[in-house]
């Protein structure tokens, strides 16, 4: 018997042992249908296609296969452009892997660009963003850190966390000032509709 790197199994190798213990499949009850008339979720048109490398965003977001995260992907850029263009609010959700995977650069420029208005941060975010402006690196090593009797978080017994203010103050210089407008933003009273 053959194995699967072309070489010769012993007649008393294991392997051949297990195979013989099977039987072959039965297939008499097997039907079969045409492979044009099935239904299919994946079409030769749906295919990503490459583009060159002087390509624009939006020709490389079109070459983007017509399937899944690639479509949602191109949804959420017509509505942020379309929203922009209308003058609408865009506020952005985000959680702690856009931080710690080195976006904050991009939320930073679309708020300077006037893009974003709102930005809502989920705990994992801010702590995130916290240790990249007090220590300038996030994203622990988790098998150091996570050993009996160490805590989630190993600093927090020998270093005092500053005061809310102080984080504020170093998030405000840290964005360069752009967080202070949004902060206003959100404190104004709201206009009233009538």
């Amino acid at each position: 018997m053959d194995s699967s790197n072309g070489s010769r199994l012993r007649k008393n190798h294991p392997l051949c042992d297990a195979l013989g213990m099977h039987k072959p499949y039965d297939l008499s009850g097997l039907q079969t249908y045409d492979l044009v008339s099935r239904p299919s979720k994946v079409f030769h048109d749906d295919l990503g296609r490459p583009v060159s490398a002087t390509a624009s965003v939006s020709d490389w977001l079109s070459g983007l296969p017509h399937q899944l995260a690639a479509n949602d992907l191109r949804r959420v850029c017509d509505h942020v452009c379309r929203a922009k263009e209308q003058g609408r609010t865009i506020g952005a959700a985000v959680g702690g892997h856009v931080i710690k995977t080195g976006c904050a650069p991009y939320l930073i420029d679309w708020i300077k660009r006037g893009v974003l208005k709102a930005v809502a941060l989920n705990g994992a975010a801010a702590i995130h963003d916290f240790e990249l402006a007090l220590a300038g690196k996030t994203s622990k090593m988790s098998a150091a850190n996570y050993r009996p009797g160490n805590s989630v978080w190993p600093e927090r017994r020998r270093t005092p966390l500053p005061s809310p203010l102080a984080l504020v103050q170093k998030r405000i210089s840290a964005w360069a000032g752009l967080w202070a407008n949004t902060w206003k933003a959100w404190a104004a009273p709201m206009p009233n509709p009538a």
